[in-house]
């Protein structure tokens, strides 16, 4: 039955954030939020430091649409190359619109990197690794109480330090309240 409801809880968890849109949509949400919601109840701001919603993990420069950009528009540059130089055999001379741009010139506008800004969430994460650390520590104490039942140790609803269940008792109870 443990190991069952350690699935469960890990199912919910992903249903919620599947529901949320992901974790990506679900961390620029949080990143929104007040950071008075990270905020621990009176006496517990000594002991525990608020937890962020959300916080820029790095920012950088997408050069994806750059490099396309940047291939096209060297193609196009070859292309017009090749032109000026089938019209310099011939004797012509091209428009001015139609002839390259100096070498050194600035690309234009649409060329240039964006820049994007990824994020994390503390809480989010930190919620994420307290419900995944229950589940694992579900399943291996559901295989302790099946390996001390068996040999008698396990001693269920007897709070004696000579049996098992205040021992599972306790680490269970550390688990849910990380």
């Amino acid at each position: 039955r443990d190991c069952y409801e350690a699935y469960v809880l890990y199912n919910f968890l992903q249903f919620l954030i599947h529901t949320l849109g992901g974790e990506e949509d679900l961390m620029l949400l949080l990143k929104d939020k007040s950071p008075t919601r990270g905020v621990h109840m009176w006496g517990l701001q000594w002991c525990v430091k608020p937890w962020l919603m959300g916080q820029p993990v790095s920012r950088g420069f997408d050069f994806t649409k750059q490099k396309q950009q940047q291939q096209q528009l060297a193609a196009q540059q070859q292309q017009q190359l090749q032109l000026q130089l089938q019209q310099q055999r011939h004797g012509q001379t091209l428009p001015l619109q139609q002839q390259l741009p100096p070498q050194g010139a600035l690309p234009p506008p649409s060329i240039r990197p964006i820049k994007r800004v990824q994020w994390t969430s503390p809480f989010f994460k930190k919620c994420k690794l307290g419900v995944l650390q229950y589940v694992l520590l579900k399943v291996i104490l559901s295989i302790a109480v099946m390996i001390l039942e068996l040999h008698g140790i396990y001693k269920e609803g007897d709070f004696t330090p000579k049996g098992g269940y205040l021992y599972i008792c306790i680490l269970t109870n550390l688990s849910q309240c990380w």
